[in-house]
């Protein structure tokens, strides 16, 4: 996008605003700038308190044509009317050096003005991370075959997501898609297992039964319906478990797709899949806990994959 001058009119360039003068030289170029929430900071007020805080708009700089500075009509004061951000080059070369475990996202976002929208804000950046720790946490290899119920075909499992409570009380898990109320018989067991591992019901940490968590259950994504166990965009929300070596164990009579546990040692290329259009599955706030029982894993195998 070609620059505009320190002339300009107020976001004659919609990223930065315009290149200024910056006198004192004591300043960088900005990447970008974005709107303040009202009330703005009137920096002739904010450098009389003590400490302080940073203002960028000071009075005898407006000569300066600081876009930060620019009121709606384009003339230039102490009131200041956006905020700004740096280049970042020093943070992309120690991420590029770190390669494939580094995630980049930009620190201009790109809307600061539809809070329901997917780009609002750093959504992105937090959702590129929570995709990676999903990867890490939940997408692990498991030693154990499971097998189907015979007459249902369903998993011996359950997987229950538990989250905070919010202040309003507890919300419906049928309101969530791709949940269910967790079974009764389930509860006590999960509760038992957070216990276990510190999660609740230790020092400083509410009891696991005091209703500040609540507990739903993630239900099974149909291999019919879904594109769980292909490599494809999900097109559903729920968990699936994915085997290969299953014969006929995915949609339309095929085995699911080698690529998905391409990433597991040879005797462990199986793993529960979560898929949701949405990636809100499991949710970001949430601590699941995967139970099996039967014949396949006992009981007591019972883990905590992913806060």
């Amino acid at each position: 996008m070609p620059l505009a001058g320190s002339e300009a009119a107020r976001r004659a360039n919609p990223v930065n605003g315009h290149e200024w003068k910056n006198t004192d030289q004591d300043d960088l170029q900005y990447a970008c700038i974005f709107d303040l929430k009202e009330p703005l900071r009137d920096c002739a007020q904010e450098i009389n308190k003590t400490p302080a805080p940073g203002c960028d708009c000071k009075p005898g700089k407006e000569g300066d044509n600081n876009p930060l500075c620019q009121a709606p009509g384009g003339q230039y004061g102490t009131t200041q009317y956006a905020a700004k951000a740096y280049p970042g080059l020093r943070e992309l070369q120690v991420l590029k050096d770190f390669g494939s475990n580094s995630i980049v996202s930009s620190i201009c976002a790109r809307n600061l003005k539809d809070a329901n929208a997917q780009d609002y804000g750093y959504r992105p950046a937090v959702d590129a991370i929570v995709d990676r720790l999903k990867e890490a946490l939940t997408g692990k290899c498991l030693p154990r075959t499971l097998s189907p119920d015979a007459v249902t075909g369903e998993l011996p499992c359950s997987i229950i997501e538990v989250r905070p409570t919010p202040p309003s009380g507890k919300p419906s898990c049928a309101a969530t898609a791709g949940r269910e109320e967790a079974p009764d018989g389930v509860i006590e067991p999960v509760q038992s297992r957070l216990n276990q591992i510190g999660f609740c019901g230790v020092a400083n940490k509410p009891p696991c039964n005091s209703g500040q968590f609540y507990f739903c259950k993630i239900t099974e994504a149909s291999p019919e319906t879904s594109n769980c166990n292909k490599n494809e965009s999900p097109n559903a929300t729920g968990w699936c478990y994915v085997d290969p070596a299953a014969p006929g164990h995915g949609p339309d009579g095929l085995n699911d797709d080698q690529s998905l546990v391409a990433k597991c040692p040879p005797a462990q290329q199986r793993i529960i899949r979560f898929i949701d259009p949405m990636n809100a599955t499991p949710a970001h706030d949430a601590t699941v806990l995967i139970a099996c029982f039967g014949a396949s894993l006992p009981p007591e195998d019972m883990s905590a994959p992913a806060q």
